[in-house]
């Protein structure tokens, strides 16, 4: 696992966007890896391994941003593996249905994106809401839709307050 993990950060230290994508794809349809497993020994990990040096300090936001994007892409781009893997484990849909969202002001919703992921590998319909969800505006969806889970990912603490608040009004 960390060669695949060293591997994968020369490529994202080079913003290497199609060389991580074809990586990526290489370590799931070779059967190396699985997608949870991609998702939490490679791509998670190499979010928490960004670092600047000292050479780079002025360009360090805008590193973790390209960075991040080509994650992103990454995960966007395993969709339809996550579909096809969800096909062959459940012929049969469970009818469980889950939203996943961040609360209002967290923008960072890439953990939110690997949540919608697994609920969808675990054969659950999925609505990805994104991140900075109105809690209003999602409470009120929430009950027309019948949600059976919501899961609600924070990134900065900040943020927990607004989580909080969001769990209290579906809990009413």
């Amino acid at each position: 696992m960390e060669e695949y993990y060293r591997k994968f950060m020369i490529l994202l230290e080079e913003e290497d966007k199609d060389g991580c994508l074809e990586y990526a794809f290489s370590l799931i349809r070779g059967e190396k890896l699985s997608i949870p497993e991609l998702y939490e020994e490679i791509l998670t990990k190499s979010m928490d391994g960004i670092e600047c040096h000292n050479n780079e300090r002025n360009l360090c936001i805008w590193k973790e941003h390209v960075r991040s994007g080509i994650v992103r892409t990454i995960i966007e781009n395993m969709y339809f593996l996550v579909l096809e893997e969800r096909k062959r484990k459940f012929p049969e849909r469970s009818g469980k249905k889950a939203a996943v969202l961040c609360p209002d002001g967290e923008y960072h919703d890439m953990g939110a994106r690997i949540a919608a992921d697994y609920f969808t590998l675990l054969n659950w319909e999925t609505i990805f809401v994104g991140n900075s969800t109105p809690r209003d505006e999602f409470i009120k969806v929430a009950q027309y839709l019948e949600l059976d889970a919501v899961a609600i990912s924070v990134t900065n603490s900040y943020n927990l307050v607004a989580a909080r608040k969001t769990i209290e009004l579906l809990k009413e």
